[in-house]
């Protein structure tokens, strides 16, 4: 009897150019005679860079076998973003998964679609493509299931953040990013946890008062600081002023600087393309890439991510082997259940998404990947270490200051 294998069509486009996926990519895009273009306007369509199976543990009951196809866009993130700026991008994007996802439902497939980097803000988090088909031929709404995966994101982030001993209390902690889908329900989420204080720094005002205000009525001993930042740099040094130990990065076609950091910090990124560059100098900061995810166990994914050369491709950029991207794996999980579910899109994630991928997560054995520094792997413990260290220098500090001051009364 064969077995039947649902199927991903995950979508995403070129990096940064120092990436090491940008040149396992570049050189597939040689193989094939694909070319880079500059701008989505141009005549292109979507590759098919990677195909591979992914096989479920034994243990894992009720989970089924997918056929997983990875495509990209053929164009540079710098250059893809600027089209989303201009909002030029939804049009070329929707066409070119449209023409995918029909190929597979006219074949008798029901594609698990999904949304990497900037292809998410170039379809309103999966919103456009769902309104195109509502609009055009509403039958077709439910022959695919799609998601932007960063519920998986989120998942990967809240599971390093607990590696990372981060408990919240007492921290200064800054979310870059705030008023996105991963760094509003993470901001939420660590409300809870009452730290010393939350700096949420983001670019729509309005939202930004929101989640302020929600911090603020869910736990009023939390001090709540709100920034606003319009620009691709991060240019004000407001988390040191602020002397922010712990920053989360989910920002969207942002650099952040070392130099706007306080030193020893501890940074997680989750953004794709990383906000945090791997050749800029971090000094003694720990930059964290907190939204990809490792598969412990390589079995699941017998053949690699595919073929590479006489062998198998385990390496793909994402941080290491067997490590790929949040959102992809959180779209690999939804097939992997094979229930065609409501579709995950928009900017808001409900907790309980993050919560569903996390214990998906759990079952198949993805957690977050290894930390590492200067190309050397650093345990967790160094990094609990580290933020320890902060936290309670910050709290001697201010146990001084308070004596200083009844010394002075007195």
């Amino acid at each position: 009897m064969s077995t039947t294998y649902e199927t991903v069509c995950f979508f995403a486009h070129l990096l940064l150019r120092d990436e090491r996926s940008t040149k396992l990519i570049l050189e597939k895009m040689k193989r094939m005679g694909v070319l880079n273009v500059r701008s989505l306007l141009e005549s292109h369509e979507p590759f098919l860079w990677l195909e591979f199976p992914f096989i479920p543990p034994t243990h894992a009951s009720g989970l089924g076998p997918v056929n997983i196809k990875f495509y990209l866009f053929p164009v540079f993130a710098e250059h893809f973003y600027e089209d989303v700026l201009k909002e030029k991008a939804f049009g070329p994007v929707q066409r070119g998964i449209s023409s995918i996802i029909e190929s597979e439902i006219s074949s008798g497939k029901h594609p698990y679609l999904g949304l990497g980097a900037l292809t998410k803000n170039a379809t309103g988090h999966g919103m456009g493509i769902l309104q195109h088909y509502m609009q055009h031929d509403p039958s077709m709404v439910s022959r695919f299931s799609i998601t932007h995966g960063d519920a998986g994101t989120a998942a990967l982030l809240i599971e390093a953040l607990s590696y990372a001993g981060i408990k919240g209390d007492g921290a200064n902690i800054a979310i870059l990013g705030a008023t996105g889908a991963i760094g509003s329900v993470t901001a939420k989420m660590l409300a809870k946890k009452s730290p010393n204080k939350m700096l949420l720094v983001g670019r729509n005002v309005d939202r930004l008062t929101k989640l302020s205000t929600f911090i603020s009525e869910h736990n009023p001993e939390v001090q709540v600081l709100t920034n606003t930042e319009s620009e691709r740099e991060i240019k004000s040094t407001v988390c040191i002023d602020e002397n922010i130990q712990i920053v989360i990065v989910a920002t969207t076609g942002v650099r952040l600087l070392p130099e706007i950091l306080p030193p020893r910090c501890v940074i997680f990124d989750t953004t794709t393309p990383s906000a945090c560059r791997i050749s800029d100098d971090w000094g003694d900061r720990i930059v964290i890439r907190a939204g990809c995810g490792q598969i412990d166990n390589p079995t699941v994914i017998p053949e690699g991510f595919g073929p590479n050369g006489s062998g198998s491709l385990w390496d793909i950029g994402a941080g290491g082997e067997n490590v790929a991207w949040g959102c992809f794996l959180e779209t690999v999980c939804r097939a992997a259940v094979g229930t065609v579910s409501s579709h995950s899109v928009g900017k808001d994630i409900p907790w309980q998404e993050v919560q569903w991928c996390k214990r998906q997560f759990g079952i198949l054995g993805i957690h977050p990947q290894p930390v590492t520094k200067d190309g050397v792997v650093v345990s967790w413990g160094t990094v609990r270490n580290q933020i320890q260290a902060l936290i309670g220098a910050d709290i001697l500090s201010s146990s001084n200051a308070s004596l200083s001051t009844l010394e002075g009364a007195n």
